[in-house]
């Protein structure tokens, strides 16, 4: 996260970027974080009300690798604090360290691990 909010962070970043460590090595394992969503009541076309509905959801996706963990976070920044995010958005964050984690509210310890 830049001073200005997101930044673009490929892994075609080149030779010292925070990908060079991962690329071209095998996922020794995966981990995936689910919330349920709620959504609604909702206007249909028609003019009717519907009910509300109850949606399981990938929140995050923690891919392990022999030199450390990345994780996939659906989540948007909140300006002008561009440190909080907003769970739940439609831009993946991809975050490098379990302390970067922590920070966005992901406390579970097992999920910020890497697995064996």
């Amino acid at each position: 996260m830049g001073d200005e909010g997101p930044e673009r962070i490929g892994a075609d970043a080149g030779p010292g970027s925070l990908w060079d460590r991962y690329l071209r090595t095998p996922i020794r394992g995966t981990a995936a974080r689910w919330e349920r969503l709620e959504l609604g009541p909702s206007r249909r076309a028609d003019g009717s009300v519907g009910s509300v509905q109850a949606v399981d959801v990938p929140m995050a996706v923690r891919l392990d690798f022999a030199a450390g963990a990345v994780w996939f976070v659906a989540a948007v920044p909140q300006p002008p604090d561009w440190q909080r995010v907003f769970g739940g958005g439609d831009e993946i964050m991809v975050v490098f360290s379990p302390e970067k984690m922590r920070d966005l509210s992901f406390g579970d310890a097992a999920f910020g691990q890497q697995s064996g």
